[in-house]
């Protein structure tokens, strides 16, 4: 059924399959499933309603339970509280609150906010500063992600090429990490990840380590005892907190020299010290 411009309104149970028109707004909906809402509508509510979608620029709707809603281009500022919902690309400053999952968002989305415990959510390209708050898991990030904010036990993720000046909160781990990961600014037990190409210009807190980072990884600071890695290519590097590290899975120590150099050493097949100079 076709319903024109609507306001105010409530659709209880039995309510579906409908498509309201243009700039529909402030209408409530129960247990109401499969309604097209078009261009513009705004304020709606939706409890327990399912399967329901809406065009481009439909802003400040609010979701509660429910499962499998689809946003258009440029919808903003949405409060979803359910999961397996889809955003389209550009849409901004919505929040996925507490429990949400498998929440799919598109490209150059940007300013939305994942509250904690929502897992296997999709970012795609481009999409910048987002906040994701503790204890979100499983989540997939496109390339060109920047400025969005993890916090703590962020775990699992996926995050594509070029991420940039990302925060990692404490204790994340388990995440991989695609190429040009640069400037980032990563938390205390950092552990369990693998990082890409070219890993530059980025900060890690204390106690990070049983991580793989590949070639061009130069210019980072790293935080006291960061251990147990598996590295490539030592050059360029600021060492003066590595130590333990794994080279070509050969176990290697730093250490600094009294004249203040910095060399790493091994144990060669007949035990001897055999030791490199840093440049």
């Amino acid at each position: 059924m076709y319903l024109g411009l609507l306001h105010n309104n409530v659709f209880l149970e039995s309510s579906s399959s409908n498509k309201l028109g243009l700039n529909t707004r402030l209408n409530t909906f129960y247990s109401s499933n499969s309604n097209v809402l078009e261009t513009s509508c705004t304020n709606n509510r939706f409890n327990n309603s399912s399967f329901n979608a809406f065009s481009s620029d439909c802003d400040s709707n609010f979701l509660s339970g429910g499962t499998s809603s689809s946003f258009g281009v440029a919808c903003d500022k949405n409060i979803i509280s359910s999961s397996y919902n889809k955003l389209g690309n550009f849409c901004q400053e919505n929040v996925i609150s507490q429990g949400s999952y498998h929440n799919k968002l598109g490209n150059s989305c940007y300013r939305n906010q994942i509250i904690f415990s929502c897992d296997g959510n999709n970012f795609g390209n481009n999409c910048s500063d987002n906040i994701l708050k503790e204890n979100n898991d499983f989540n997939m990030f496109g390339n060109g992600c920047s400025r969005n904010t993890a916090g703590k036990e962020f775990k699992n993720n996926v995050f594509g090429n070029s991420c940039t000046d990302n925060t990692f909160g404490d204790d994340c781990s388990g995440n991989s990490i695609g190429s040009y990961f640069e400037t980032n600014t990563i938390g205390y037990r950092f552990n369990y990840n693998f990082v890409g190409e070219i890993c530059r210009g980025n900060i890690w807190g204390n106690y990070c380590g049983d991580s793989t980072y590949s070639n061009s990884c130069s210019s980072n600071k790293y935080g006291n005892d960061f251990k147990y890695n598996i590295v490539k290519n030592l050059s360029g590097k600021d060492v003066s907190n590595i130590r333990d590290i794994f080279v070509d899975n050969v176990a290697v120590t730093i250490e600094r020299t009294k004249n203040y150099r910095y060399v790493y050493w091994y144990l060669d097949s007949a035990n001897r010290p055999v030791y490199t100079e840093i440049p």
